[in-house]
This record gives C-alpha cells, sequence and structure tokens, in this order.
C-alpha cells in the first residue's frame, strides 16, 4: 500500500509506454479518470431522473419492470461514479481496486438493463401499437372537442392512422444505435488500469 505522499511524488509505473499511461491516449490518467467519472455521473443521473418521471429518451412505451431495471441501474452507476470521483480527487490509491471493480459492475448492469429494456420494446410490438393508438385517438378527440364541442369524428379510432408503426420501427433504429453508442462510451474509456 502506497501513502499519500509518497504516491503524489511517485506514482506506481504500470507500464513503460507513455501512451498506456494515458486516458484514451490523450490525456493524464487522473484527469481523464475525473473526466470519465464525470460523464458517467451526468449520464446516468439524466437517465435516472427521466426514469423517475415515468420517460425515456429512448423509448415512449415500456413496460414498467424495464424501466424500473434500468432506473437502479443509472442511480448505482451515477453513486459509484461520485464515488470515484471522490476517490481520484482525494487521492487515495487504496481506493482505486474497489472503485474499479464497482464501475465494472455498474456499467455491465446499465448496459444490460438497456439492452433487456430494448429486446422488450421489440417483442412488445402489439402493446405498442395498442398504446399508440390509444393515446393518439384520445389526442384527437380532446382536440375536437375544443375546437368544435357538438362535431363527432366519423372514422374509426381503432386503425393506425397515426403512423405508430413507422414510429415504433424509428425508435427501434434509435434505441439500437443508442445501446451502441453506450457501450462505446461507458466501455471504451478506461476505468483506472490497476495491476
Amino acid at each position: 500500500m502506497y501513502l499519500a505522499s509518497s504516491y503524489s511524488r511517485y506514482p506506481p509505473v504500470h507500464t513503460r509506454h507513455q501512451v498506456l499511461r494515458k486516458c484514451c491516449g490523450l490525456v493524464h490518467l487522473r484527469t481523464g479518470a475525473i473526466l470519465t467519472c464525470l460523464v458517467w455521473a451526468t449520464l446516468s443521473f439524466y437517465f435516472a431522473i427521466l426514469s423517475f418521471q415515468n420517460t425515456s429518451i429512448f423509448f415512449s412505451y415500456l413496460p414498467s419492470g424495464g424501466a424500473i431495471a434500468f432506473r437502479v441501474s443509472n442511480v448505482l452507476l451515477g453513486g459509484v461514479s461520485l464515488g470515484g470521483l471522490l476517490t481520484v480527487i482525494a487521492d487515495k490509491p487504496d481506493l482505486l481496486r474497489p472503485f474499479s471493480h464497482a464501475a465494472w459492475v455498474s456499467v455491465f448492469a446499465v448496459l444490460v438493463s438497456g439492452f433487456v429494456n430494448g429486446v422488450l420494446f421489440i417483442t412488445h410490438y402489439d402493446a405498442y401499437q395498442a398504446w399508440c393508438i390509444q393515446v393518439s385517438s384520445q389526442s384527437i378527440l380532446q382536440s375536437v372537442a375544443i375546437e368544435q364541442p357538438d362535431q363527432t369524428i366519423g372514422f374509426a379510432l381503432d386503425k393506425d392512422y397515426y403512423n405508430c408503426d413507422g414510429l415504433w420501427r424509428d425508435e427501434t433504429k434509435f434505441s439500437s444505435v443508442a445501446i451502441v453508442l453506450m457501450v462505446v462510451l461507458y466501455v471504451s474509456k478506461p476505468i483506472l488500469p490497476i495491476h
């Protein structure tokens, strides 16, 4: 175990290659760890806040079980990220290994819950169609009732006049790209290599 004062003056060398002692090969490892923790905490708490409001930037309709798992995993990653930020700023090298393990576990939980939500969204196509048509029909009925209270609508409200199928395809594509970007953003940044 390193003392804080000796660690600050003479950090342990993990490798002789300069590029491997830098975060993403560009910035000092400590600065990169601080930036990584800030990005993780910001994104995780943003996703968690949206989940607590029963909304998502990925899906307009999602079964409640998937939203709860995504919410919990993002709160976990946000908390771990803030703990890692304090660990790096306070220069506590003996806490880096537990932070690294906790970060990998919580990143894995976020990515798995995001992937499961994508699968749930794709497999619940019929429930999504019914929900979309119902919400869209209610919106049209409210608009007509406000504008012309004595008019009735002369077409079936249970048909897909609202392009719900196209919206489902677009959300499926967007969520797939978002999950890939989350994997790239969360996993490509090194989490303090500890040997």
